[in-house]
């Protein structure tokens, strides 16, 4: 695929939960190979950005294209085989399956061909292989959160959408997830990653988008946001 062409454009969308006007008017996109950090504070409307791309909300205006083809107003499953994958806030392990159990349900038919498999994934997560008998409630919230990006792997997505990865983490569990997503970013994999922790996202953002009460006040590079530390204060309140 041409590198200038992005993978996924998202134009103008406005979502709503009820009637609470949550994304206004929200542009922006991501292109082949790299990784799209959106920030802003509690509420902002990031995770209602990523909800809208995956189909869990549906824009009630404004396009979402993928590969250059209209996506929205389908459904999440339907969203995901054409090769998109969601790791959600809350991660939505099933508590009561083990790892191995976890896994299998996720892969898809469709994209069955693609680079993850088991081995890869217990490659790339060793502490999984470790415990692949375990069931999802026996796991830890590193393990957890580990298990829910490695069985959205295992639908062999060209985009993954990475919600608060971090979160409620020790630091060297946080070091360890940010490894592999460094990882990801490098074998091809393209990211958008939400993440209140700014400084977690430094060594794996290509680019910034910055959202405020559901608008995309501010959009830069890697090196432009962080050359304007006055920014972060500024959205972000650090």
């Amino acid at each position: 695929m041409d590198l200038n062409r992005a993978l996924l454009q998202v134009e103008d969308i406005h979502s709503y939960y009820a009637k609470s006007h949550i994304l206004q008017g929200v542009s922006f996109a991501v292109h082949p190979k790299e990784c799209l950090s959106l920030l802003g504070r509690n509420g902002a409307g990031k995770t209602t950005t990523l909800r809208s791309v995956i189909g869990l909300v549906a824009p009630r205006s404004g396009r979402i294209l993928f590969k250059g083809r209209p996506i929205n107003g389908r459904q999440p499953f339907e969203i995901s085989r054409q090769g998109i994958a969601y790791v959600p806030e809350d991660r939505q392990i099933f508590a009561s399956l083990t790892v191995l159990e976890n896994l299998a349900i996720s892969m898809q038919k469709q994209r069955a061909e693609g680079p993850w498999g088991l081995d890869r994934i217990f490659e790339l997560f060793p502490r999984l292989a470790e415990r692949r008998r375990n069931r999802g409630s026996q796991l830890s919230g590193g393990e957890q959160q580990m298990l829910s990006i490695a069985r959205a792997l295992m639908t062999n997505p060209d985009l993954l959408l990475l919600d608060e990865p971090t979160e409620g983490l020790a630091p060297l569990i946080v070091e360890k997830l940010l490894e592999i997503i460094q990882s990801l970013k490098q074998s091809g994999l393209t990211i958008i990653l939400v993440e209140q922790d700014v400084h977690a996202t430094r060594q794996v953002a290509d680019r910034y988008c910055i959202l405020q009460e559901g608008l995309l006040v501010h959009r830069s590079s890697h090196a432009e946001f962080w050359s304007q530390p006055e920014l972060q204060e500024r959205f972000l309140g650090v």
